[in-house]
């Protein structure tokens, strides 16, 4: 018989042959390497794709370069990731890095069900089969990034401008024809040269490396400019793009002089209209200049003029375009200017001015449109105290129609010759200073009420400076004075709460403090009533051994209430903390607390179906808490139905999974509906012709709770009524939500 080392080298040097990628291999490896040693499952993680996800075992096997095994997996293995596998079903892992000596490509993960199943046969028959396929993903991946490599080239080396391929110590692996044209060297062996040779003034290679922006140089003996940038290929292989910057550095120079200008912005374009630099006074644009590099001149206009430029210079790209044209300041703000363009070696330039008189009416454009923008108070009156303009603010809070407000006296606005004279004494300050702020003054709406306002005045002129009128900025009190009041009113609601809440606490505390001091007396209660059942103390007739049996029933039921207050008080009080772990619904199905409630139904007479659909996944929950929830419910629909059926069923709902529990009973009437989830509060058992017993009115206030920890809801279907069943229903978060969430949940 072959021994397993043997089988596992022969395995993994058929692979190595049939495999075609490192990825494929790796795979094909982690399969064969399960079917050989007869394992349950395959864990297999390359490194530069999976390396986020590797876990701690992983890692330290990556770390030391050598194999990991444990075949007693428990609660306390050495790694997180290993307990996870325990609880997962596993009993026994054997981690392998796969690699070389010196470098590890992946790392391979073997589980069995089986405690003591991996030998020291399969340890070194895997980990030898892990060196021969690692070998084999070195020489793959080499071949893989030179493949990749070899794109990169034929990508870039087909482009428009010159680019060379040097190694770490800066010798030309390869340039393209543009490079040795423009720089050249057409009529030598470029592989032969070193980047420095390339430029006079002999480039450093480290500091275009190192620096994280493109470099710019200039040819001493030719003059011409160049930018310089660099992108690593593979390696210690770099790509070296050099752009011939000669025609825009020497218009810049040029156009130094006009970078003063306060009329005009300057702009290069290439042959596609796209704008490469702008200069002059490019703040007219109202756009950082670097925002507007790469974007297409006409998509600064109002209205497509790229046609319009194309007609203008004809086919043979000779002529010139000028118009004046609107431009888009964003945020609805446009403006009038006048576009100029003309032709250039390699492309276009563009000149944008504007002459006074559009620039006062561009600009009185602009301030309409910013005035209609804000949402101050803004209005403005002419030297005789006449409003000319009003915006929608002072319109909606005047209570004035569009346009109604203008041409009427600004002295009709004020509701007594109070707020009239200090609006006067504010506006003859503000001749004096230019502006004034901080006006208190009151203003009457158009239906007689009277609005309150802070307001600056701010003195108007003409273009040569002459005084024409003033403009009002206000800011509304009445609304601030509002919710100045409504916040004195939360602060007050914030205390009586917060005092409401200590209270709270207090009586919780309290009910916590005294159902607990009562469980020893009614234990012991219990306890000697049942050795006086028993004849410890005597043998008891028949009708004391009625009265005892009372005895331990009642007991009971006061044990089972105060069990049930003191959770509420848990509950209530955030002493309960949830057990999360990752829980299959079937197994709460298949609980022993539920099987036997799935008795006491079909002992009733009653049907009994507990369905859980194909797509419900494992959901984070507290099992021991679901158990308790699905109980209660059940136990409430058993007592409620005499007849028909209990039905129990989960499905998937979005990122939730909703249980609902039917029943064929005596049904809940809207009022009580609303009741349902208090505390204490029992539903009347009309129209039962057998009593349950009394309940303590806590089961449902508890699944309540429980449901609200998880990040749930819990109700009453529609459908419920009396007479035609309940359906009491409940929701759980498929993963567990974070206070984020339950906050925005709330």
């Amino acid at each position: 018989m072959v021994a397993f080392s043997e089988r596992m080298v022969n395995k993994a040097i058929e692979i190595c042959k049939e495999s075609e990628t490192a990825s494929e291999l790796m795979g094909n490896f982690g399969s064969s390497a399960r079917e050989c040693a007869g394992a349950v499952k395959t864990i297999v993680k390359e490194i530069e794709e999976d390396s986020k996800d590797i876990n701690q075992s992983e890692e330290a096997v990556l770390n030391s370069n050598k194999p990991y095994v444990d075949n007693r997996l428990n609660s306390y293995s050495g790694f997180v990731d290993l307990i996870e596998y325990f609880r997962k079903g596993f009993r026994s892992c054997l981690i392998v890095p796969v690699g070389t000596e010196k470098y590890s490509f992946g790392v391979l993960t073997l589980l069995s069900d089986k405690e003591e199943f991996f030998s020291k046969d399969h340890i070194q028959g895997i980990s030898t089969a892990a060196r021969i396929v690692g070998r084999e993903m070195g020489f793959r991946k080499e071949k893989e990034r030179g493949a990749n490599t070899e794109k990169y080239f034929e990508a870039v080396f087909d482009g428009d401008f010159p680019q060379v391929i040097i190694d770490g110590n800066g010798k030309v692996v390869k340039a393209n024809r543009k490079a040795m044209n423009s720089i050249g060297f057409l009529s030598k062996n470029p592989e032969s040269m070193e980047l420095g040779d390339f430029f006079s003034d002999t480039t450093s290679l480290e500091d275009i490396l190192k620096s994280g922006e493109p470099l710019e140089v200039r040819d001493p003996e030719t003059s011409k400019a160049y930018r310089i940038s660099s992108k690593q290929v593979d390696g210690n292989l770099t790509c070296i793009s050099v752009y011939d910057i000669t025609e825009l550095r020497d218009f810049e120079d040029k156009s130094g002089l006009l970078q003063s200008s306060n009329d005009e912005a300057f702009m290069l374009l290439d042959e596609k209209m796209r704008i490469a630099w702008i200069g002059g006074n490019s703040s007219m644009l109202r756009t950082d200049p670097i925002n507007l590099i790469g974007r297409k001149i006409g998509s600064l206009t109002d209205g497509n003029i790229l046609d319009a430029i194309e007609n203008a210079f004809g086919k043979n790209g000779s002529g010139k375009y000028s118009d004046y044209v609107k431009f888009l300041m964003g945020n609805g703000i446009e403006s009038k200017m006048n576009l100029e363009i003309g032709r250039r070696k390699y492309g276009f330039y563009a000149v944008v001015s504007r002459s006074p008189g559009k620039y006062i009416e561009t600009l009185e454009k602009d301030i309409d449109q910013i005035m209609e923008l804000s949402t101050e108070f803004i209005i403005v009156v002419d030297e005789d105290g006449m409003v000319r303009k009003a915006n929608k603010s002072a319109q909606r809070l005047l209570k004035y129609g569009n346009g109604e407000l203008q041409g009427i006296p600004l002295s009709r606005l004020f509701p007594n010759n109070e707020n009239m004279e200090r609006m006067s004494s504010a506006f003859e300050l503000a001749r004096e200073r230019g502006s004034l702020t901080d006006v208190y003054v009151a203003m009457a709406d158009k239906i007689g009420g009277v609005v309150k306002f802070t307001q600056s005045v701010k003195t108007l002129t003409d273009i040569e400076g002459r005084f024409n009128g003033y403009m009002i900025i206000g800011k509304e009190l009445n609304t601030k004075m509002l919710m100045e009041e409504m916040r004195s009113r939360l602060e007050e609601v914030g205390k009586h709460a917060e005092k409401m809440k200590q209270e709270s606490d207090l009586k919780t505390q309290f009910i916590f403090n005294i159902s607990h001091e009562l469980k020893t007396p009614i234990t012991n209660i219990n306890g000697y009533a049942r050795l006086l059942l028993g004849g410890s103390f005597g043998e008891l007739n028949a009708e004391q051994k009625d009265s005892v049996n009372t005895i331990i029933t009642e007991d009971d039921r006061l044990e089972l209430l105060i069990q049930q207050i003191l959770q509420v008080a848990k509950l209530e009080a955030g002493k309960i903390k949830l057990d999360w772990q990752n829980v299959d619904l079937g197994t709460i199905r298949d609980n022993a607390s539920i099987k036997s409630l799935e008795e006491m139904v079909k002992a009733k007479g009653l049907g009994y179906d507990f369905a859980i659909d194909y797509n419900v996944p494992k959901i984070e929950a507290d099992p021991n808490r679901l158990v308790q929830v699905f109980v209660n419910l059940i136990v409430n629909a058993y007592k409620f139905t005499e007849k028909g059926s209990i039905t129990i069923k989960a499905f998937r709902k979005g990122k939730n999974v909703k249980v609902e529990i039917r029943d064929t009973g005596i049904g809940i009437s809207p009022e009580d509906r609303t009741k349902l989830f208090r505390r204490f509060y029992q539903l009347q058992k009309r129209g039962l012709t057998k009593q349950e017993g009394s309940g303590t009115g806590l089961g449902l206030s508890i699944v309540k709770e429980i449901v609200s920890l998880h990040g749930g809801k819990v109700g009453v279907d529609k459908e419920t009524a009396v007479g035609k069943g309940s359906v009491f229903y409940f929701t759980l978060p498929i993963t567990r939500k974070s206070k984020k969430e339950k906050k925005q949940a709330g």
